[in-house]
């Protein structure tokens, strides 16, 4: 037989103790593995040559270059390093995705305190008219807690409809801009408290687009109870006061009326007067009298002609 290559002779070398090897020669079965040698892989294969009577007469030993091995270490080492990138890519996402959440939470808390040191109340509302956000003003004015608001209907808990709830839900003027999208402006609502008492409002709503889902609807309202107040009390001293000037102007124009009659009795009689014989000195005294006649006259026609134009009848001379 042809001698042994170098190669086989390293390869038996190295397998001389290999205990796998050995076990299964001693059982007279098929072994097969693969041998570094000298850097190349090598895969070795024996199989029994078994005689008439079954046993074990001898063994085919091959010998063959493989890099299996190599190859599978390399796709080993690529899964390993694909592995390996993509569980820092998973860290790296887990972090960033907790700094957003951290970020999120704090953009959040900053917008809740800027909410709740408003001094108007502000609640949010979505297309069904549930509550989903409400601030520490609305709930100071409406006495309500924060639980006992988020999730309820904003109509049926302190924003009825109408006043008189006259009105279906869809004819009101706030609940028909809701449900198209529109913003919505008024000095004329009214709330019911927590105690039952409703109070006038001035109110200002504004739709919140989200992309991809639903939009919300951000109301901010203020108690107008004290304006309404002021205003009541303006209109009444307003027709206080116009009563009153209209019973000055009533009082002038009748004083006016009352002095003229005497008047124009004192004018008529110093006329007549004037064409009777008179001395020097009744001449002089007839003279001032008709002089004093003629300015009291001038002047209650001033206070007519005043009167007059305080109620706006002045007639103008074209």
């Amino acid at each position: 037989p042809r001698p042994l290559s170098m190669v086989a002779q390293r390869i038996n070398l190295i397998l001389a103790n290999n205990e796998p090897l050995k076990k299964a020669l001693s059982l007279g079965e098929h072994f097969s593995t693969f041998v570094l040698s000298e850097g190349r892989y090598y895969s070795v294969g024996l199989e029994p040559i078994k005689g008439v009577e079954g046993r074990v007469e001898g063994y085919i030993i091959s010998y063959q270059a493989d890099d299996t091995p190599h190859v599978l270490w390399q796709d080993f080492k690529g899964v390993l390093a694909v592995i390996f990138f993509l569980n820092v890519g998973i860290i790296v996402l887990l972090f960033w995705l907790h700094y957003r959440s951290l970020q999120n939470q704090s953009q959040k808390e900053e917008l809740e305190t800027i909410m709740n040191t408003l001094a108007e109340g502000v609640y949010v509302i979505d297309t069904k008219g549930c509550i989903v956000e409400v601030n520490a003003t609305a709930l100071e004015v409406l006495g309500y807690e924060r639980k006992e608001m988020i999730g309820k209907e904003a109509s049926a808990l302190f924003h009825p409809y109408t006043q008189e709830n006259s009105l279906s839900e869809d004819e009101t003027s706030f609940y028909h801009a809701m449900r198209l999208g529109k913003p919505f402006y008024s000095d004329n609502e009214v709330f019911t408290c927590k105690d039952g008492r409703m109070i006038p409002v001035g109110i200002r709503s504004k739709p919140l687009w989200r992309e991809g889902r639903e939009h919300l609807y951000v109301s901010a309202f203020f108690d107008i109870t004290e304006a309404k107040k002021v205003q009541d009390d303006l209109r009444h001293a307003k027709e206080v006061a116009e009563a009153a000037t209209c019973a000055k102007s009533q009082f002038l124009a009748n004083m006016s009326h009352e002095l003229r009659t005497p008047l124009n009795a004192i004018m008529g009689m110093g006329t007549l007067l004037s064409d009777t014989p008179l001395n020097k000195e009744q001449s002089n005294l007839l003279s001032k009298l008709n002089h004093a006649s003629e300015l009291l006259n001038h002047l209650v026609s001033d206070i007519l002609d005043y009167s007059k134009i305080e109620s706006g009848e002045v007639p103008l001379e074209i």
